[in-house]
């Protein structure tokens, strides 16, 4: 979700409705008055960490590892270090939370190249900016902070890219 200054604003983001963002087309759509924030829609993708990972794993090992639990393809992103070298740190993308809760369920402690990985909850906003992911630094959702009072300055963006990040929306909304 994206809060605007005024309510105006929110108007004037809608005409930003199904513009191209790559092969994208992005949808722009007023926040329901009656959502509460934060509840996962029926279909919404959820992510995962996996720490532990050899430094030799590819994006094959870690599909294979999750086959059968509707990892969203090419969304696994393997932290690097200042050298460009693999830390073994990744982040997944999950279709549903239903298909995450199962895959931590029962992938927890499992073994790739021989190596007990780890897994961990991560925000799907985090997941954009992996690869410079620091744990550190809690940012702050437009989502957690929309109520009553400044729900009609807000829009809400569905089909960005995977890897949007908040410079792809900036760039999105360009103009603006």
């Amino acid at each position: 979700m994206i809060k605007c200054s005024s309510a105006k604003g929110a108007d004037a983001a809608l005409a930003f409705d199904l513009k191209k963002l790559g092969d994208n087309s992005v949808q722009i759509r007023r926040a329901p008055k009656d959502s509460q924030i934060g509840e996962a829609a029926a279909k919404e993708p959820a992510a995962l960490t996996l720490k532990g990972l050899p430094f030799k794993a590819t994006d094959e090992d870690v599909a294979a590892f999750f086959e059968g639990y509707n990892m969203v393809p090419g969304s696994l992103k393997f932290q690097m270090n200042e050298d460009g070298r693999k830390t073994g740190l990744a982040a997944v993308l999950f279709e549903s939370e239903e298909d995450k809760e199962r895959a931590f369920k029962e992938k927890q402690k499992q073994e790739i190249g021989g190596r007990w990985i780890l897994l961990n909850d991560l925000d799907v906003d985090d997941h954009a900016e992996f690869e410079s992911y620091n744990p550190e630094n809690k940012n702050v959702r437009c989502g957690d902070s929309v109520n009553e009072d400044n729900v009609d300055r807000c829009v809400k963006i569905r089909g960005l890219p995977w890897a949007a990040n908040k410079g792809t929306v900036i760039e999105f909304f360009q103009g603006f």
